[in-house]
């Protein structure tokens, strides 16, 4: 009896999609396709109290030399009119966005990327023309935290879109106030983290840039409010930067833990008698306080200044901003395309060269004559010849419950093959009254075919031995 004509054919699996691994790999080499451009971002915020705009905007929004490329420019309390609440419409929506356009940098042209309002929480984004063909993927979400913890009358809306190959998320918001409620400003920082989210499923910490101001409404505790103004006086913003509650919550990491912000070397924009430079001098007295605040996360972003503009005086607050650098990633197409093609030629020699090998010892076995009860025994080996460890298992045939006749034993039916290891294998045939009868009526052929399966670390491929038997 011989073994002959043994043979392999092979099924392909891979460990994950092609494509997953195509964008892996491109992922991993986007430094050698991308360009970073460095653009200049004005944010502003200004709780105008439902104020109309009485006078130009200028001296907030275009007051730097050199005109921003983008603006992100937030309002609180826009309107405090029951209709507001009511009907989600108001006429200060228009008179402040027509204000705005006219207040921005006149040395260049702006076109609006998005406006989103809740209540009084207003929104703008603003973009240079030169670079409105390269924003996608824009949307705006809302977020009410006021009364029952959903009325718009506090909160914060967000925009969100991508400018090249960087997505950017801005959120203008206003917390809760009164120097007693720092956990009730807390919860409304984390509720809008939680409720705010962009189609199809990003949250705002989904982006590689985020910035996120407005009156955060913020106090300081800890001082009297006349002790305050005394260290105003002489501009000593350090030593009461340290009765500052953002500091503290941010320093415990009850709220906006992980966010920078630049260093507080302004006089506080909360609490003026409108239409003066004077302090609070109501029956309340309030002390000054930084409410109106802006900050951001972020990697390799440069804040160039950070500053209040005293010479507005339509509210009881002045309005802040900030001038910042932001990396902006551009792909090369050129790069991008040689890049990808060098990517695709390494993954087919990778699913070449990490295709599970093996090599059988011989070809052909011949087991000379077998007897009626009488054990016949041979051997061959089977090496692992590839680069990745494997395990092997003979298999059962289709429709059938065993992977061999009665009459042929294969033993081990199983086992691990490290690269460059071998196992040797016995064949053993052995024909008695059980089997006899099939084969010597032709039953049972006297061809077996053996089918082994080969199994690599998240990779399956089947190699099939074609065993001819004959006796």
């Amino acid at each position: 009896m011989k073994i002959r004509g043994i043979e392999a054919s092979r099924k392909r699996y891979n460990i994950l999609p092609r494509e997953t691994l195509v964008t892996q790999q491109m992922s991993l080499r986007k430094k050698d396709f991308t360009n970073t451009i460095r653009l200049k971002l004005f944010v502003g915020t200004y709780n105008v109290i439902g104020k109309s705009p009485t006078t130009s905007l200028s001296d907030w929004l275009s007051c730097d030399d050199e005109s921003p490329d983008m603006y992100a420019i937030g309002f609180q309390e826009l309107c405090l009119s029951k209709e507001a609440y009511v009907f989600m419409d108001t006429p200060k929506e228009e008179e402040w966005l027509r204000t705005v356009l006219r207040g921005i940098h006149p040395n260049a042209k702006y076109r609006k990327v998005k406006l989103i309002r809740l209540v009084g929480i207003m929104l703008i984004v603003l973009v240079q023309e030169r670079f409105a063909a390269y924003i996608r993927g824009v949307s705006a979400e809302t977020v009410g935290t006021g009364f029952l913890g959903k009325m718009g009358n506090k909160g914060g809306v967000g925009v969100r879109f991508e400018l090249h190959n960087t997505s950017v998320c801005i959120v203008n918001c206003h917390l809760a106030a009164h120097i007693k409620e720092c956990e009730r400003r807390n919860q409304d920082y984390h509720d809008i983290c939680t409720r705010m989210s962009f189609p199809p499923a990003k949250t705002i910490k989904d982006h590689d840039l985020l910035f996120w101001f407005g009156d955060l409404n913020y106090r300081l505790t800890g001082i009297e409010g006349l002790a305050a103004k005394t260290l105003l006086d002489t501009a000593n913003y350090k030593d009461l930067i340290v009765f500052d509650q953002l500091r503290e919550q941010q320093r415990i990491k009850r709220a906006f833990y992980g966010y920078q912000e630049g260093i507080l070397n302004f006089q506080p924009p909360y609490k003026y008698d409108t239409g003066t430079d004077n302090w609070d001098s109501s029956e309340k007295n309030r002390a000054p306080a930084w409410t109106d605040r802006i900050l951001w996360k972020a990697d390799d972003v440069d804040q160039l200044v950070y500053r209040s503009h005293p010479s507005l005086r339509i509210s009881d607050h002045k309005p802040v901003s900030s001038l910042f650098e932001i990396p902006i990633a551009a792909i090369d197409i050129v790069k991008y395309k040689k890049i990808y093609e060098e990517v695709m030629k390494h993954l087919d020699r990778l699913e070449n060269d990490y295709l599970p090998q093996i090599a059988v010892s011989r070809t052909e076995i011949d087991f000379g004559t077998v007897r009626f009860l009488e054990n016949k025994s041979n051997f061959l080996t089977i090496s692992n010849t590839g680069h990745v460890p494997l395990q092997y298992k003979f298999i059962n045939k289709l429709r059938e419950e065993s992977y061999s006749k009665p009459w042929l034993i294969v033993e081990p039916h199983t086992g691990f093959l490290m690269p460059g290891d071998y196992t040797e294998i016995q064949l053993e045939i052995y024909v008695d009254k059980r089997t006899a009868g099939k084969l010597s009526t032709g039953q049972d052929t006297q061809l077996e075919l053996l089918s082994i399966d080969m199994q690599w670390i998240h990779i399956i491929k089947d190699f099939q031995l074609l065993t001819c038997i004959t006796i």
